[in-house]
């Protein structure tokens, strides 16, 4: 019987070399930064919708106090067209109000949008 030779023993152990993923740190905070940026806008035209709904609701609160008073100080009863008058301020009053908070969510959507989609360009154009 012949003997068979055993294979070679390694007598040096080698790791294949690593490679580790790029990392743009310039362009993740320049990223931050312009997420950042749109958010701040976003609040901005919220705190400013905000204060025009305030100032429209204190506005006609004022009014609607000072026809009571004037009411109250002349003793008239109500009449149906003080009523009509006062339900179709309301009712634009309401209408405003609306046409502002649609507005706003209509301009932070299309804040929101457009960082979103220059978000999606960045990551096609690095992938």
């Amino acid at each position: 019987m012949t003997k068979t030779p055993a294979p070679p023993v390694p007598t040096e152990f080698k790791l294949p070399e690593l490679q580790l993923p790029r990392f743009d740190l310039d362009a993740w905070f320049a990223s931050h930064k312009a997420n950042l940026a749109t958010v701040r806008e976003a609040q901005m035209v919220l705190t400013g919708a905000v204060q025009a709904i305030a100032e429209i609701q204190y506005g006609y609160i004022d009014e609607a106090l000072t026809d009571t008073q004037i009411a109250v100080a002349t003793r008239a009863l109500p009449t149906a067209e003080t009523f009509k008058a006062a339900g179709e301020k309301f009712v634009t009053v309401a209408k405003e109000i609306v046409e502002l908070s649609v507005a706003a969510q209509r301009r932070v959507f299309e804040l929101f949008t457009s960082r979103g989609q220059a978000s999606v360009e960045k990551l096609k154009a690095v992938a």
